[in-house]
């Protein structure tokens, strides 16, 4: 939390949670098709840590890491067979830290005013300054709303939903549509590469929940 400086002491990652045999976000992770995960600790960038939003706009991209220990980690699921190690039960996503392209872009998230629904915006990306010092991707008639921050931007995208992250929703204007994402590239300056191998390979933090990292 850029305003606290504090790191979440109670996240949980629920994936594909349309899934659900509920009707809304809940905390039974049972009626989940995958069950849920327990977040182990986060992982950000200084810039964001030092700052508060807006200000902080260029590094709101961040890690959380998921110990593959199923006993203390994974919760629930009514599929059968669930290993209970996340990257065994979901497919990973590619990223790509050098993607330069202007694509067709699909963004996808859960918007709150849709709960538990999957909505996804498709169009073609442009930019946009929201503070004066970084240039934002834009999806200018993107409708997702609260909630949907941090849900991935696609390219590539074949019939089976598979392609390359490149981008995540950042944010959006109170008066119209529209949704932002950083740019992950590296060579544009972007931390995001850094960021990830730092999580790959940090240790258990303790009690502070997490590391604010200088690349």
């Amino acid at each position: 939390n850029d305003v606290l400086k504090e790191f979440a002491t109670k996240a949980m990652f629920v994936p594909d949670q349309v899934s659900t045999k509920g009707v809304s976000s809940n905390a039974n992770c049972d009626d989940d098709k995958l069950g849920c995960w327990k977040l182990s600790f986060g992982v950000v960038a200084d810039g964001w840590a030092e700052s508060e939003f807006p200000e902080n706009v260029g590094y709101d991209y961040a890690y959380y890491v998921v110990y593959d220990d199923p006993e203390t980690t994974h919760v629930g699921g009514y599929l059968r067979e669930l290993t209970g190690i996340l990257d065994h039960d979901v497919d990973a996503v590619k990223i790509d830290f050098d993607y330069r392209e202007k694509d067709f872009t699909f963004a996808l998230g859960y918007s709150s005013e849709h709960d538990p629904n999957y909505r996804y915006c498709s169009m073609h990306q442009s930019t946009i300054f929201g503070v004066s010092w970084f240039e934002n991707l834009w999806l200018d008639q993107c409708g997702l709303g609260s909630g949907a921050s941090g849900g991935p931007w696609i390219a590539d995208m074949d019939e089976n939903g598979v392609g390359t992250l490149f981008s995540i929703n950042s944010w959006g204007f109170d008066d119209k549509i529209g949704m932002a994402g950083p740019s992950l590239r590296t060579q544009d300056g972007s931390l995001a590469e850094c960021l990830f191998q730092k999580a790959v390979k940090a240790k258990d933090p303790g009690k502070k929940g997490g590391y604010v990292v200088s690349c």
